[in-house]
């Protein structure tokens, strides 16, 4: 996503690609994106969950659905084996991050 691209340009981009629409009054409240230093960009909308641990769901499902992905793509001998490898440097990266999250919370 370029610096002059807003996240509902890129959401109505990808919907374009796939030919899938969201059901009507639904917006993007997770984003992320690569910056042009290379850094990995994130943006959240924090009011579309009630709590941390329906974040943990989501991170589950967002886990489920990369795995099927570099299947398919071929980057994985199958799903089983893709999240494996993912949970296994996501546990190391909880335990010892290569970086800090920055930022905060805005309106």
């Amino acid at each position: 996503m370029s610096d002059d691209q807003s996240a509902d340009d890129m959401t109505e981009d990808s919907l374009e690609e796939t030919g899938e629409e969201f059901p009507e009054g639904a917006y993007p409240f997770f984003v992320a994106f690569r910056t042009k230093d290379g850094e990995i960009g994130v943006q959240l909308d924090i009011e579309a969950l009630e709590a941390p641990e329906h974040a943990g769901v989501l991170l589950a499902d967002f886990a489920r659905h990369f795995a099927m992905a570099f299947a398919q793509s071929g980057k994985a001998s199958s799903p089983d084996a893709a999240l494996d490898e993912m949970l296994d440097l996501m546990e190391d990266e909880l335990e010892n991050p290569t970086d800090t999250p920055r930022g905060g919370i805005s309106n």
